[in-house]
């Protein structure tokens, strides 16, 4: 009796309910790390690490959905319910289990973010999963599929408005980082820049100009030139001079000569005694 069939589907529909829990919750705390990364424009390697463990949550979340899914399939197969599984509701939740597989796969390993829109259509599809699960409406092909395209479209321009909001100048620039992490180099995303009208480009700084001193050219010795010996020269004799013999010796008064005798006489001194 424990092992009844909707025993089996009790535990079935309580483990897919878990794992859409697991999975939502995941990509809720995604959602707000990335909208944390927005505020300084980069990716630290701590909300890397962090990132990548809540995804690992995620994943394990959506393995449990796929593999509860397909027991609740083959439980309604073997009691020949095939009006339930060819309902539409039930084949849109497996479409919209594919499309978050498909994004789990798509994404690239190195990255720990992907682009804004692509993160805001994945949580979108994930909350629409999570919708379908609980309310399970039934209903048409179209209805689901326009609903969908709804919600998507509402979402997604939610999204876009807190990005901005958290963001002004919100231009995707995604450019991989090298991370050390344990021995080994991991690329991690860098979140898209922003270019703020407020606040500036940083500067570099102006080196410090030192103002020099003009180059004085040192003064050269003076070569010491030796004093000149000073010779004194022979005074010529001016006014009354005396001879030996004490006679004074009278200058010389030159005469145009009128004979031959005065010629002779011309160069000789007149000595003139007087009397004592």
């Amino acid at each position: 009796m424990f092992f009844s069939g909707e025993m089996v589907a009790l535990v079935l529909y309580g483990f897919q309910q878990f794992g859409v829990m697991l999975g939502v919750g995941a990509e809720t705390i995604l959602l707000i790390v990335y909208l944390m990364s927005l505020r300084d424009g980069v990716v630290e390697p701590k909300e890397v690490q962090f990132a990548r463990a809540i995804r690992k949550t995620l994943y394990i979340g959506l393995c449990i959905i796929i593999f509860s899914g397909v027991g609740i399939t083959v439980y309604h197969a073997l009691l020949e319910q095939v009006g339930i599984i060819l309902q539409p509701v039930f084949l849109f939740k497996w479409l919209l289990v594919s499309l978050v597989l498909l994004a789990a796969l798509a994404r690239p390993r190195s990255y720990a973010f992907s682009h804004s829109l692509f993160e805001g259509a994945l949580g979108g599809t994930w909350y629409a999963l999570f919708l379908v699960h609980i309310l399970a409406p039934v209903t048409t092909w179209p209805v689901l599929l326009g609903l969908y395209g709804l919600w998507l479209l509402g979402f997604e321009v939610f999204w876009w408005a807190l990005a901005r909001t958290i963001k002004p100048l919100y231009q995707p620039i995604f450019k991989p980082t090298v991370v050390v992490e344990k021995g080994r180099a991991v690329t991690a995303l860098l979140v898209p820049k922003s270019v703020s009208a407020t606040a500036p480009a940083p500067r570099k700084p102006t080196p410090m100009v030192v103002p020099r001193k003009p180059f004085v050219m040192p003064a050269m010795p003076v070569p010491h030139k030796p004093t000149p010996a000073v010779v004194e020269l022979p005074r010529k004799p001016t006014g009354a001079q005396q001879n030996q013999d004490g006679s004074a010796v009278l200058p010389a008064l030159h005469v145009m000569p009128r004979t031959p005798e005065d010629v002779v006489n011309q160069f000789r001194n007149a000595v003139v005694e007087l009397e004592q």
